[in-house]
């Protein structure tokens, strides 16, 4: 767990690992409390949280197990603008139900979907949202490039 200040931002970042080699993941009380209370003590920029885990589905036996606890502290929180994670080897963005955008990282190596881009994301703060863009490691890849710009949620209501 650590939480580090830049211009435009503060990360917070949390370890999920469970237990080796199983595919859930878990906060953890101790965690969870230390979010709350980072969150509460750091108000004045945009939150953004960086973990590995992704929100799980319901019915699902893989992602976050105490996702549930973890999206309450996101959602009590305003300045919570988004969640970065890895664990699904799937690029994508989306926007949850709160406002938080959840940023997928792609794998660096192995793809679970065949034709899904492997790479790194370059992330960009700005004034009231980011920019991610991917660099996928095969250039002629059709999502090579791909910039997604995230406006972030209101910090009020």
């Amino acid at each position: 767990m650590a939480v580090f200040s830049s211009d435009w931002a503060n990360w917070f970042l949390l370890d999920s690992l469970d237990v080796p080699n199983t595919a859930p993941g878990e906060y953890g009380l101790a965690q969870l409390d230390w979010l709350e209370r980072e969150l509460a003590a750091h108000p004045e920029k945009p939150a953004i949280i960086v973990g590995h885990h992704n929100l799980q589905i319901p019915g699902s036996t893989t992602g976050l197990k105490d996702s549930t606890a973890f999206e309450e502290i996101f959602a009590r929180h305003r300045q919570v603008k988004a969640y970065i994670y890895g664990h699904t080897h799937n690029w994508h963005v989306e926007t949850h139900a709160s406002g938080v955008q959840l940023v997928n990282l792609p794998p660096t190596g192995y793809v679970f979907k065949a034709g899904r881009p492997s790479g790194w994301v370059r992330c960009t703060l700005e004034r009231g949202g980011a920019e991610f863009e991917l660099r996928s490691l095969d250039p002629r890849h059709p999502e090579h490039a791909q910039v997604r710009q995230l406006q972030w949620r209101n910090s009020t209501g």
